[in-house]
């Protein structure tokens, strides 16, 4: 963004941030951020709606708690992150940024795990079957969320009148939307970052994830995409002459593929690799139970573009994807590297695979499949149609996504105040997300190079300048609600 867009922008008082303005810090010092934490656990409903089928059983949710920068104020902020689709010792570890503010603020920091993740299983292994499954919703998790923290606040009364800043990345994201909109008496404001609340009502913004992810190599490497583009379309020609066994000696694979529905799942398995690729676009190593080099993007180009022919670049890329430059894996298995799910772009592994893969096809509403026209992967369609298919046949439910978006608002988030929506443009899902914006009361921080909710991640020196400008104004617009909100006192 130029310096004349941001004065433009100003004097129009639009609320986008304007990255290249000079900021002051909220605090110039820059010692050590103590990261330890207590795990606690909350005994929360089952059921928050409907005493008929489950009274009142609880299960055990878990949630951290770090109370290092408190200075024994009365009603210190506290910094609430709403765990998403995982164990949420990893959120906590991949959120840093919510640690400073705590920080700078003498603030309490807790983290929510949310429900049917991690080990905040309602049933144990037996979730994740109807009818149990059934209790794995957004309203649900958003009212474990607030019954949570409510007591917390009753049971602890130097917190009784305490702000909270509810923040989150991706779908954490979205909760902190939904949190902020539907509970304002109890959430003070919110930051979500990479929250891809448009997809809920925006097709548009569903055909969009595959396009940008291609993006994403065309701006750095237009002769790594022409050599992708390449190496598919020679795999689909060995395949189309039964060659399997060729392919599966190229890219190491475990077991050799056998037929046509070892070769999808196996397409499936290396398209997703560039998912990983794009989102986790960072400017310095990072680990994801694999270790991934600084601008995975870059180094995953450059590693095709010198491979001795495209499909052995494609392999090299797979291969970085799945083993990281420090792995030990032997050989790739494409059934259990990649889990067919109803999100296209990967429900994980496990447990959190399957509450996931419910999720999908119960509420939220995520990306279609790739076409390779308007991108540069294999032709793997994901349409409505095959989504209820396979959802009818997995979960027998079609879901009930046209609900999901009138209940939590879709695209249409102009009655909600202070939330700040941020978003990376190297993250192939920001244009699912909330870009621009006239109200100041839901500014937008946009990170030119940022990955997926890369502003969450802690400080690192390796951050380029817009990316810690961008944490400056988020920190400031949240210390302006903190403000408002203590000014009422």
């Amino acid at each position: 963004m130029t310096w004349t867009t941001c004065l433009l922008l100003l004097l129009a008082v639009s609320a986008q941030v304007c990255l290249g303005a000079t900021v002051s810090r909220v605090q110039d010092d820059s010692p050590p951020i103590p990261v330890s934490y207590s795990t606690r656990y909350f005994p929360q409903l089952r059921d928050h709606f409907n005493q008929a089928d489950w009274g009142d059983s609880t299960f055990q949710q878990k949630y951290l708690l770090n109370d290092n920068y408190l200075n024994g104020s009365a009603n210190p902020p506290i910094f609430f992150y709403s765990g998403n689709e995982g164990p949420i010792e990893q959120f906590y570890a991949a959120s840093g940024f919510l640690l400073e503010l705590a920080y700078q603020h003498n603030g309490l920091v807790i983290f929510a795990e949310h429900r049917f993740y991690g080990t905040s299983a309602p049933f144990g292994d037996d979730s994740y079957q109807w009818p149990q499954i059934g209790l794995l919703t957004v309203e649900q998790a958003c009212a474990d969320y607030v019954t949570l923290l409510t007591t917390f606040k009753r049971e602890n009364p130097t917190f009784a009148g305490s702000p909270v800043i509810t923040a989150g990345g991706s779908y954490g994201g979205m909760l902190s939307f939904y949190l902020r909109a539907k509970f304002p008496n109890v959430f003070t404001g919110a930051l979500a970052a990479s929250a891809p609340v448009r997809l809920a009502s925006s097709e548009k913004a569903q055909r969009t994830f595959w396009p940008a992810a291609t993006l994403d190599y065309l701006t750095y490497s237009p002769a790594a995409v022409q050599k992708i583009r390449t190496a598919f379309a020679q795999l689909d020609a060995l395949a189309a002459k039964g060659d399997l066994a060729q392919i599966s000696a190229d890219f190491n694979l475990c077991q050799p593929m056998a037929d046509k529905k070892d070769y999808i799942q196996f397409l499936y398995m290396v398209r997703n690799a560039f998912v990983t690729f794009t989102m986790f676009d960072y400017p310095y190593p990072a680990d994801f139970g694999i270790l991934l080099p600084a601008w995975p993007v870059h180094y995953s180009a450059d590693l095709i573009n010198a491979a001795s022919s495209p499909i052995n670049g494609l392999y090299q890329a797979t291969a970085l994807a799945y083993n990281g430059t420090d792995g030990d894996l032997e050989c790739l298995d494409q059934y259990q590297l990649y889990v067919f799910c109803a999100d296209p772009t990967g429900c994980g592994l496990g447990n959190e695979a399957k509450a996931w893969d419910f999720q999908a096809c119960y509420e939220i509403s995520l990306a279609f499949g790739s076409n390779n026209k308007t991108d540069m992967f294999p032709d793997l369609p994901w349409t409505d149609e095959m989504k209820e298919a396979y959802c009818l046949a997995t979960w027998n439910t079609s879901g009930r996504h046209e609900w999901f978006k009138e209940n939590f608002w879709g695209g249409d988030v102009w009655a909600a105040t202070d939330v700040i929506f941020s978003n990376g443009l190297l993250d192939p899902w920001h244009e699912g997300g909330i870009m621009e914006s006239d109200d100041a009361s839901l500014p937008t921080v946009i990170l030119e190079l940022g990955a997926h909710h890369l502003d969450l991640r802690a400080s690192n020196p390796a951050d380029p300048k817009q990316v810690t400008l961008a944490r400056l104004q988020e920190a400031r617009l949240i210390g302006d609600m903190l403000d408002r909100y203590y000014s009422k006192w």
